[in-house]
């Protein structure tokens, strides 16, 4: 088994689904909105599709790349390949030759190397130490410790992040690409009501690509340099794929502070004295080896049931029960194989 970086470098702009659609055919969804706006990073679940379909294409003895689909009789030899189904919630799913993924992250050209960029926690900057300055406030009658604040809550802080030479904006990372227009009836020329429409897309500043490590047990080195396509809209990406000599393993940490290094799925806090988090949605589609191709067109791709999952950059102070927090992140092993509920722990 091989450990690789697999690097992303958008071709123009790019767009990553989130929890707001457009209305489709005149039918509102939960979500439905005229003003739709891409995520700045892509789903897991989503670069977890793109390796497996990089894989799959460029094995000719089970892909047709001319046709575009698993050579019929050859569904078994793909689901060794690359495992039977995509990611599930509740299922701890095998993706054949790809043993785990991790979480996406920034890199920025700096010389003639790549450096990693880390996502700034939330209590960066805001919070004064929790440890010197609590106060005790009662709470629905009970009363509770929290920690005393130095920021205002109504004023937005832009997430940043660090390098080598200090804090890096995301304005500075991210720009928007807008676009705007109208659905029109072709038949009629009419439009109507919910046709008018801005979807907000972005693109990467030069000098930045997206980035993740895989354990894959396949050489996948030669498949640098091809295209690949991510998100809704099937945005391009130039992929690099470079084997990595020095993985550090991961250390058991001990400390009173947890800060994610990924979005995280967590059902309960209990060990949680007081944490700052953000929470975003998670949805992804279904599928498996068994419907990729034309021969059965007629099959509908199942949405999982909507998720929120805590994002990267959420912290969390624990207190003596700290042991059943740390439980909680590690059972779930099915999202920690596709890169998330990653973490750091430290002292304060």
């Amino acid at each position: 088994m091989s450990n690789y970086l697999i690097s992303l470098t958008p071709i123009g702009k790019f767009f990553f689904g989130g929890e707001m659609t457009f209305s489709a055919n005149g039918v509102d969804k939960k979500y439905t909105s005229y003003i739709i706006t891409s995520n700045k990073f892509p789903q897991q679940t989503s670069l977890l599709g793109m390796l497996r379909f990089l894989i799959l294409r460029n094995d000719p003895s089970i892909f047709d790349s001319y046709k575009q689909h698993i050579i019929k009789g050859k569904e078994e030899d793909a689901e060794i390949l690359i495992g039977k189904k995509s990611f599930c919630t509740t299922e701890n799913n095998e993706y054949g030759v790809i043993k785990s993924i991790g979480p996406c992250f920034l890199q920025r050209k700096k010389d003639e190397t790549w450096e990693k960029l880390e996502k700034a926690s939330l209590d960066h900057d805001k919070v004064v130490s929790f440890v010197k300055n609590e106060m005790k406030t009662f709470i629905n009658g009970i009363l509770v410790t929290v920690p005393e604040m130095k920021y205002d809550s109504k004023v937005y802080i832009e997430p940043s992040y660090s390098s080598s030479d200090g804090e890096i904006k995301e304005c500075d990372i991210f720009k928007e690409d807008t676009r705007t227009g109208i659905n029109r009836d072709i038949e009629k020329g009419k439009v109507k009501d919910n046709d008018f429409f801005k979807q907000v897309s972005y693109q990467l500043n030069e000098g930045f690509r997206f980035a993740f490590e895989a354990d894959v047990n396949k050489d996948i080195s030669a498949y640098s340099g091809q295209v690949v396509s991510i998100g809704a809209d099937s945005s391009q990406f130039s992929i690099t794929i470079e084997e990595l000599n020095d993985k550090q393993p991961d250390t058991n940490q001990t400390g009173n502070k947890i800060t994610l290094l990924s979005p995280a799925y967590i059902s309960h806090t209990k060990g949680v004295k007081y944490a700052i988090t953000e929470t975003i949605p998670f949805k992804g589609l279904i599928t498996n080896t068994r419907n990729a191709g034309p021969y059965n067109k007629s099959i509908n791709l199942l949405e999982s049931s909507e998720t929120q999952l805590y994002n990267t950059g959420s912290v969390f102070y624990l207190n003596n029960e700290k042991e059943e927090f740390i439980k909680e992140l590690d059972k779930y092993k099915n999202f920690y194989k596709i890169g998330y509920n990653h973490y750091k722990i430290e002292t304060i």
